[in-house]
């Protein structure tokens, strides 16, 4: 089932290394999503490596002057969490809500179900996604 729920400005709705209860989708106000400290660390460490290679040619812009690299900010339309839905998901970031805000939540736990009784066409999507996923590491 879906469950709707809101949150008031600044409340949390999850935190890095918990895990995901369902895939979020925002209906009205704003949420601001954060990356983790390890996913951070890893994104740092790739786009160092990339500004190194391409020095030269952007003429020496650094990535560090775009501000909020990595920060997402998420109005109604946008959605969090899809993963959770087909697997167990810990979540690699926080997320926080900049205005009051309205939810629904697909809970995976109930979608899961839904999905076994369904049959076996589901659980080909499920591992096209899980092999996608794995691939982008």
């Amino acid at each position: 089932g879906m469950e709707e729920s809101s949150l008031d400005a600044g409340g949390e709705l999850f935190a890095e290394g918990r895990e995901a209860q369902g895939m979020y989708f925002v209906v009205h106000g704003v949420l601001r999503y954060d990356l983790g400290d390890q996913v951070r660390k890893q994104k740092t460490e790739y786009i160092s490596e990339s500004y190194t290679m391409s020095r030269s040619i952007s003429g020496g812009l650094d990535y560090y002057d775009f501000p909020g690299f990595d920060i997402e900010i998420l109005r109604p339309g946008s959605w969090l969490s899809e993963a959770s839905l087909w697997v167990t998901w810990v979540h690699t970031g926080r997320s926080v809500a900049k205005t009051n805000c309205n939810l629904l939540c697909v809970r995976s736990d109930k979608f899961r179900k839904t999905m076994r009784d369904l049959g076996p066409e589901i659980f080909r999507y499920a591992e096209r996604l899980i092999a996608y996923v794995t691939r982008q590491g």
